[in-house]
């Protein structure tokens, strides 16, 4: 898990995220594979990122690949 204010978006459609990147508090950015996450909106997503409102990220690793679970707020 991992908590951070989003610095990239990428949709695969107006109701799917493809990809995303977070940079959290020690300056580090996370890269985001969202293959099987289905839930937050890529709308909601960007509006988080103009905002400056952080977000968490619950993933998992496959093949080196972080992949999305849950996106909170």
């Amino acid at each position: 898990m991992v908590r951070g204010h989003l610095i990239e978006v990428e949709a695969a459609s107006i109701v799917e995220v493809a990809s995303l990147a977070i940079r959290d508090e020690d300056g580090t950015t996370w890269s985001f594979d969202a293959m099987r996450y289905r839930g937050v909106t890529p709308s909601h997503l960007r509006d988080h990122m103009l905002r400056g409102l952080p977000i968490t990220v619950v993933f998992h690793v496959e093949n080196d690949v972080r992949l999305i679970d849950e996106i909170t707020d």
